[in-house]
C-alpha cells in the first residue's frame, strides 16, 4: 500500500484527477502519445483494489493488441500481485469473446478458410459476370463488404432490406458457414453482441455479466468500430467505464475504426468525466511541436489542450533538431540511413534503440539489403514469436503426433511442448536466439495452464499472446506496426507525395483519408524519444520505373525552426536497361530560384519569391505570405512538358 501512496503521489495533477477519479462519474481520458496512459490505468486498477472497491474478478479490461493485453497484465501483476492480477479478466475484445461463445464445436476460420468460402460461393459467378477478369478483386470486395457489414452491426436481413451492395452475397455467406457450423474472425464479436441484444439472454446479461462486472476498461478506444462499441455498453452495463484513447492516434479507418466514437462519447454520455493527459514524457519538445504540426491541421480533433514535452531542455532547448534529408534515389537513401546506424554504434549506441519506418511493407526490401550490406542485424515487425521457424516446426510436431503416447498421457500444453521441443532435439542449456523463442514458447503455455488443444485453437484464432523477445536488432516496420512502440531513434523513410500520405489520400475530396494519413504521421513521429530523421528521395524505383517524386505536403507543414535540413545527397541513380524514368518536367531541369522570381505553386497559384530558407520558401502570395517547399515552385509560366529518358543512350527526347 506505501508503495502505490508513492507512485500516486508522483503523479501530474491530470494523472492524479485520472487514478483517483470519484465514483461519480464515467471516466474518459484523452491520453497523448507518450502521456503515460498505461501507468494511470495501472495505478487506477491497483487504487481501486487496495481500496476495497471492488473484487479482481469484478473487473474486466479490455485492448485491442495482444501486446497490450500482456504489457497491462504484466504491469497490474507487479501492483497487485500474480494471485489478484490471474482473476481480473484483462485481454483483446476478440479473446474475451471467444471465452464467452456458448457454441464450442462451431469452427473459427482463419484468413485462407474464409477465402476459400468465398471461392467455392461466388467464383464461378463472378467469371461468368466478368469474362477475362481476375476474380479475386472482385472477391475480395465481396470479403470486405461482408466484414464491413458485421462491424457496423448490421444483419444479412438489414442489408437485403436496405439494398447493400453485395447484400445477396453477405445472405449466403452467413448462411453456408451456419450450414458448416462454422464462423470467421469478425463473428467473435458479431454473434457475442446479437446473442446479448437478444431478449431471450436478458437474464444471462443481467445476472452473469452485469452482476458480476463492477469496472470496465477500454485501451485504445480511439480504433473501436460500431461493433465494438456495442459489445462495450452491452458489457458495462451498470458498471462504471473508463474508455482511454488518443483521437489523433486513431490511425485504423481503413478496416472499420470511428474515430467519432471517442470524439463524440462525451456528448453521447453526459455523466462522463473528461481528463486529458498532455504532458508528453516519451519525445524532446522539438520533437512534440514538429509533430503537431501535422496532426493540428486534422480537420476534427476532440481535444482542447496543446501537448507539451515534460523532458528536461538540453542547454536550454528542446533537444536535437528534426533532420530532413533529401536524397537522390531510394539507394542512396538506404545506403545513408545504415550509415547513420553505423555512427550511432561508433557512439555506443545499441541496434535496437534505432527504428526505421516505412508507410508501406514494399518499402522494406531495400532497406534490408542495405542494412546487411553494412553488417547490421534487423528484425520485422511483423515478424511474430510463432511464426519463427524453430517454434513453427515444435508445433507442426504436436500436431502431427498428437495421437502419441505421450501426448495422449496428459492434456497439459506446458508439458506436451516441453516434450515436443526436446524431442526435435534443441539443447535447451545453450544460449541463442532459437531457444530463447521456444523458451518462450514454452513460457507461454505454462501461464495460460490449459489444455493442448485450447492452446493450439487460441493460436489458430491469433489470440496467444506475444512475448517480447530481446534481441540486438534494428526494427524496420511499418508505422502501424510501430504502434505503441518507442526508440531513441526513429528514421521516416519515403516521406513523398504518394507515399506518406497516400495515393488515395491525395485523391480523396471528403478528406478523411487525408486526416488519417495525417494522424499516422503523427503516430510515427511521436515513436522518436530523442532523434527523429526524415527522409525523402528525388527519383524512387518502382515496379521496375524510375520515378521522380514530389516532396511530401507533410514537410511543408513542418515549421522551420523545428528543422535541421543537412546538405542533399546527389548521387545519380543507375538506369537499368529494362528501366524508363517518366514525368520528368522542364522545370524541375532549367528552374533555378531566386530570391524577387515570378514562381508558380500548382495549388496557390502564382507569387512572388520573397526569401529561401533550405527546403523552404517564403511565397508572397495575392492573398498573404506563405512558407511552401522550395521544390514544389517553378517558374511563373513554365510549361511543364513530359519526358523519357532512353535507357539505351543519354539522349533526352522531349514528348
Amino acid at each position: 500500500m506505501e508503495q502505490l501512496k508513492d507512485m500516486i503521489a508522483k503523479l501530474n495533477p491530470e494523472q492524479f484527477r485520472a487514478v483517483m477519479h470519484s465514483e461519480r462519474n464515467n471516466l474518459l481520458i484523452f491520453a497523448g502519445a507518450g502521456s503515460g496512459k498505461t501507468r494511470v490505468l495501472t495505478l487506477r486498477i491497483a487504487w481501486l483494489l487496495a481500496n476495497g472497491l471492488c473484487l479482481p474478478e469484478e473487473i474486466l479490461a479490455c485492448t485491442f493488441t495482444r501486446k497490450s493485453a500482456a504489457e497491462l497484465r504484466e504491469r497490474v501483476e507487479k501492483m497487485v500481485g500474480k494471485e489478484k492480477a490471474s482473476k481480473i479478466r484483462i485481454g483483446t475484445m476478440h479473446s474475451i469473446c471467444s471465452t464467452m461463445m456458448t457454441k464450442k464445436k462451431a469452427t473459427l476460420l482463419d484468413e485462407e478458410g474464409r477465402k476459400d468460402v468465398l471461392i467455392k460461393l461466388f467464383k464461378k459467378e463472378v467469371e461468368a459476370k466478368n469474362p477475362g477478369k481476375d476474380p479475386k478483386w472482385i472477391l475480395s470486395d465481396i470479403g470486405n463488404a461482408i466484414s464491413s457489414f458485421k462491424n457496423k452491426t448490421t444483419l444479412p436481413s438489414e442489408a437485403r432490406e436496405s439494398g447493400a451492395w453485395y447484400a445477396d452475397e453477405y445472405t449466403r455467406y452467413t448462411d453456408h458457414l451456419v450450414a458448416i457450423e462454422s464462423m470467421d474472425f469478425d463473428d467473435l464479436i458479431f454473434n457475442v453482441v446479437n446473442t446479448l441484444k437478444d431478449p431471450a439472454h436478458e437474464l444471462y446479461l443481467k445476472h452473469k455479466i452485469h452482476a458480476k462486472t463492477k469496472y470496465v476498461f477500454v485501451d485504445e478506444y480511439q480504433d473501436t468500430n460500431l461493433v465494438q462499441s456495442e459489445f462495450i455498453k452491452l458489457m458495462s452495463g451498470g458498471a462504471k467505464l473508463c474508455v482511454v484513447g488518443d483521437d489523433d492516434q486513431s490511425i485504423y479507418g481503413w478496416r472499420g475504426a470511428e474515430v467519432s466514437l471517442i470524439q463524440e462519447h462525451a456528448r453521447q454520455n453526459p455523466d462522463t468525466m473528461v481528463i486529458e493527459l498532455n504532458k508528453n514524457y516519451r519525445s524532446w519538445g522539438t520533437l512534440v511541436r514538429a509533430a503537431h504540426c501535422i496532426v493540428n491541421r486534422v480537420s476534427s480533433r476532440a481535444k482542447t489542450g496543446q501537448a507539451e514535452s515534460n523532458k528536461t531542455t538540453i542547454n536550454g532547448h528542446g533537444g536535437d533538431l528534426v533532420t530532413v534529408q533529401r536524397c537522390s534515389n531510394g539507394s542512396v537513401e538506404a545506403s545513408w540511413i545504415a550509415d547513420q546506424i553505423k555512427l550511432g554504434m561508433d557512439a555506443g549506441k545499441h541496434y535496437n534503440t534505432n527504428a526505421i519506418l516505412v508507410r508501406t511493407n514494399k518499402q522494406k526490401d531495400l532497406l534490408r539489403l542495405e542494412l546487411d550490406a553494412h553488417g547490421i542485424p534487423h528484425m520485422d515487425s511483423e515478424e511474430s514469436l510463432y511464426t519463427r521457424q524453430e517454434v513453427v516446426d515444435t508445433l507442426d510436431k504436436v500436431r502431427h503426433d498428437l495421437s502419441n503416447s505421450i501426448i495422449a498421457s496428459t492434456d497439459d500444453a506446458y508439458i506436451v511442448l516441453q516434450w515436443a521441443v526436446k524431442s526435435i532435439g534443441f539443447d535447451m542449456t545453450v544460449d541463442c536466439e532459437q531457444v530463447r523463442a521456444l523458451s518462450s514458447l514454452v513460457d507461454v503455455a505454462k501461464a495460460r495452464n490449459e489444455s493442448i488443444h485450447d492452446f493450439l485453437t487460441a493460436l489458430h484464432y491469433d489470440m496467444l499472446e506475444e512475448p517480447v523477445v530481446v534481441s540486438d536488432k534494428v526494427l524496420i516496420s511499418t508505422v502501424h506496426g510501430a504502434k505503441g512502440l518507442e526508440f531513441d531513434t526513429v528514421f521516416i523513410a519515403g516521406l513523398e507525395d504518394g507515399i506518406f500520405p497516400s495515393k488515395q489520400s491525395l485523391r480523396d475530396k471528403q478528406g478523411w483519408l487525408m486526416d488519417e494519413e495525417r494522424r499516422l504521421m503523427y503516430v510515427a513521429m511521436t515513436r522518436a524519444m530523442e532523434r527523429l530523421v526524415i527522409t525523402y528521395c528525388d527519383k524512387r524505383e518502382v515496379n521496375g520505373v524510375i520515378e521522380n517524386m514530389v516532396p511530401s505536403m507533410f514537410l511543408s507543414d513542418l515549421h522551420p525552426s523545428t528543422l535541421d535540413v543537412p546538405e542533399p545527397i546527389l548521387i545519380e541513380i543507375e538506369i537499368k536497361e529494362d528501366m524508363s524514368v517518366h514525368s520528368v518536367s522542364e522545370q524541375v531541369l532549367n528552374f533555378i530560384p531566386q530570391e524577387g522570381k515570378k514562381v508558380f505553386h500548382k495549388e496557390k497559384g502564382n507569387g512572388l519569391l520573397m526569401k529561401i530558407r533550405g527546403i523552404f520558401a517564403d511565397v508572397r502570395f495575392s492573398a498573404r505570405t506563405e512558407t511552401v517547399l522550395l521544390s514544389s515552385i517553378m517558374e511563373e509560366q513554365t510549361v511543364v512538358v513530359d519526358m523519357v529518358i532512353s535507357a539505351n543512350s543519354d539522349i533526352v527526347v522531349v514528348a
